[in-house]
């Protein structure tokens, strides 16, 4: 394709060819079509160090892919081109909350409320992800809430097995219209599972459940029928 006449070096290709590569656990390969833009003469915007960094976190090595991401991070900072964007920021607080890393997620959030840029729903849902993995229940309640982020605290409710609140949960989503959709349903069932109540249930090999879960099920049922 290079030889093309037609041909011209495109940071937007590249950044997709990037992030091809990355999803393929081909990390070598999006690292050449990095190099290999900068030899063709383009220039490296944020969307491509964007592209390159989400691909160094698809690598199986993820301590190693966190620290790649960290230096790619701090060398965009020095270059008025590249500078991260709110994407950017995103990006690695689902990382590092993937990892259950809250110190560094509050380190980037920190950060990115300092800088001239303001933070989405997605850089609240991604600190609140941390927290929640971490069991900081108090701390999630203090964000903003759209459909993901109940999705969160539904998962977060119940692996901490606290009932009241999961149940005054569940009537909010019913009163500001929240319909959970599949995924909503299998992450829950996947929360409800991983319990405390339910893992002692399964430790004595019994059959028998809490009526209050088989009522979440029952009213995410209900919700699934409805969507």
């Amino acid at each position: 394709m290079q030889k093309q006449r037609w041909y011209i070096a495109d940071n937007g290709v590249y950044s997709k060819l990037i992030s091809v590569m990355g999803k393929k656990g081909q990390t070598r390969m999006a690292m050449w079509l990095f190099s290999e833009m900068r030899n063709s003469g383009c220039r490296p915007d944020t969307s491509v160090y964007n592209a390159l960094i989400t691909a160094h976190l698809h690598s199986r090595d993820k301590s190693k892919a966190l620290a790649k991401a960290l230096g790619y991070f701090d060398k965009m900072k020095g270059m008025e081109r590249c500078k991260p964007s709110v994407v950017t920021y995103n990006i690695l607080l689902r990382a590092f909350a993937q990892a259950k890393n809250v110190d560094q997620v509050n380190v980037l959030f920190k950060d990115l409320n300092e800088s001239i840029m303001a933070p989405d729903i997605f850089t609240f849902n991604g600190v609140m992800d941390a927290y929640g993995k971490n069991g900081m229940i108090r701390e999630m309640e203090l964000f903003p809430i759209d459909s993901s982020t109940y999705k969160l605290l539904y998962k977060a409710y119940t692996k901490a097995d606290m009932k009241e609140l999961l149940q005054k949960l569940l009537t909010c989503m019913d009163r500001d219209g929240i319909i959970p959709n599949k995924r909503f349903f299998l992450d829950a069932l996947g929360a409800i599972g991983s319990s405390p109540e339910n893992q002692k249930s399964a430790d004595r090999q019994t059959v028998q459940r809490h009526s209050d879960v088989w009522m979440d099920l029952i009213c995410l049922f209900i919700y699934l029928c409805l969507c």
